[in-house]
């Protein structure tokens, strides 16, 4: 057991991630015993927010050997690190337990700390880890275009290859029900995805292939040889689907996703974990293919698409604790229920401009992205927003950060800077200094929720407009409610 326990003084509230589900919070430390009924224990980061002095965050950074830890309430103001039973030899290290204090939440987004926190990187030659962003085939399976239907077939997959080449996307992800019931060494009947790798490879196109442990069909198979086939046919990387249904407890989980990450190592493949990973602690530091993680309420994660709301929160709360895959976005909303999508459950409440910031806002080495290349191609002057994120960045600036409100990000990578901005379920009005910038004229590219626009109405009015600005200027907009705003700036 840990008896490492904590007080926070005050009265502050506090949000917890609550796993493919809305996050907890806002809840007053003086009301846990009255909201929850049980020995209640929460996911960590936990995020107190004080009235008037601080921000605080309690994780833990460096989570190799033991289990990982969900913190109890043991009092109205106090809390326990709850690590379930571990054993290990003397080598073994528990995580450190860390609190991250700062005047406000966007302080604790820029900090670097889980990640200092972790040993140097173990891999040798990183030359073939490339973040980027992916194209993304689950959620729009079934959509339906002047006849053509997106499906698991070659001609489906082989489109989101081209459109990746046609705009420089890095990545294409095809998700579950590619291979056959023999296993995932072999293409499912009508389909050749060892062909499909060549093709993408010969435009510069990388493929991601999602590997299922729960999978109908033979998933009693040997992972080194799948992930050494996969490496074989040139694959760039993996998404493995339900790791916990073959873990037994969170020390196994913790252990499993590193072997599984070292493993991936040896082949050279990218790692992102799909549903109730280990909480992000760093560890890509040591292992930089490790590239992301869905721990996170993603956008239509169990077919239940998340509120306005609830991506200003996780945005924050569980941006913290480092890279998520939140599958942010869509663009085509108006009608969508409409479309035929298998892996949409309910309406997404949310503008097109604030999807495309969305996909910025959210750190990710690996940032997916989840409509069909048509949605893309109908909206071309958008989609340039989303062209140009980049899975790692020069400098970071989080401009503002309020839980459950809004958020505004700004990043640069070289010469061009991007900003995302987005709001809850209001209206809101936004004001940017841009004394970020250095010298000199530059060019701003403002992609704008339009008159109409709102995540409860119209999703798809936007507006592009162009604009020269220069170092200490102020940009003003508006955002629609559940909407967003993006900025694209180039010097001129």
């Amino acid at each position: 057991q840990d008896l490492t326990s904590f007080a926070v003084a005050g009265e502050p509230a506090f949000w917890t991630p609550n796993g493919e589900r809305a996050n907890i919070g806002p809840v007053r430390v003086s009301g846990v015993k009255e909201q929850f009924t049980r020995n209640e224990d929460f996911q960590t980061p936990m995020v107190f927010v004080s009235d008037d002095s601080y921000c605080l965050a309690v994780h833990e950074a460096a989570t190799y050997d033991f289990s990982y830890s969900r913190l109890k309430s043991k009092a109205e103001n106090r809390f326990q690190f709850d690590m379930e039973a571990s054993t290990g030899s003397t080598h073994a290290k528990t995580a450190w337990r860390v609190f991250m204090i700062g005047d406000d939440a966007g302080e604790l987004l820029e900090s670097n700390l889980l990640y200092n926190l972790n040993p140097p990187c173990a891999i040798e030659d990183v030359s073939w880890i490339k973040p980027g962003v992916s194209l993304w085939d689950w959620r729009a399976r079934g959509a339906q275009v002047n006849g053509f239907t997106y499906e698991i077939s070659q001609e489906a997959f082989m489109r989101y290859v081209d459109f990746a080449a046609e705009k420089d996307i890095e990545y294409v992800l095809f998700d579950a029900g590619w291979y056959s019931k023999k296993g995932p060494t072999h293409s499912r009947e009508g389909m050749d995805m060892p062909e499909i790798i060549r093709y993408a490879e010969s435009k510069g196109v990388g493929v991601l292939l999602y590997l299922d442990r729960r999978s109908e069909g033979n998933n009693d198979w040997d992972l080194e040889k799948v992930l050494k086939t996969w490496s074989q046919w040139g694959a760039k990387g993996i998404k493995y689907g339900f790791l916990g249904s073959e873990c037994d407890g969170r020390q196994e989980l913790v252990k499993r996703t590193r072997e599984i990450v070292e493993l991936c190592a040896r082949y050279e493949l990218l790692v992102n974990f799909h549903d109730h990973p280990v909480p992000p602690a760093g560890g890509s530091r040591t292992w930089p293919n490790l590239i992301t993680r869905e721990y996170c309420h993603a956008q239509s994660d169990a077919r239940r698409a998340f509120q306005p709301e609830t991506f200003v929160t996780s945005s924050i709360v569980n941006g913290i604790s480092g890279a998520l895959d939140m599958n942010n976005g869509y663009f085509e909303l108006n009608g969508l229920m409409e479309q035929g999508r298998k892996a949409i459950g309910e309406p997404v409440p949310s503008t097109v401009v604030a999807e495309a910031a969305r996909a910025f806002i959210v750190f990710s080495g690996l940032v997916v992205i989840p409509d069909h290349p048509d949605a893309y191609r109908a909206k071309a002057d958008l989609f340039e927003f989303i062209a140009n994120i980049r899975g790692s960045w020069d400098e970071t600036k989080v401009i503002h950060a309020e839980i459950g409100k809004y958020i505004t990000v700004a990043r640069r990578k070289g010469d061009i800077w991007m900003i995302g901005s987005a709001t809850n379920g209001k209206a809101r009005e936004v004001e940017i200094d841009l004394d970020f910038l250095g010298k000199g004229t530059y060019e701003l590219t403002q992609f704008s929720d339009g008159e109409n626009a709102s995540a409860f109405g119209d999703k798809e009015d936007y507006i592009v407009k162009g604009k020269t600005v220069h170092a200490g200027d102020t940009h003003h907009y508006k955002m629609a409610p559940g909407g967003g705003h993006c900025v694209l700036i180039r010097e001129k």
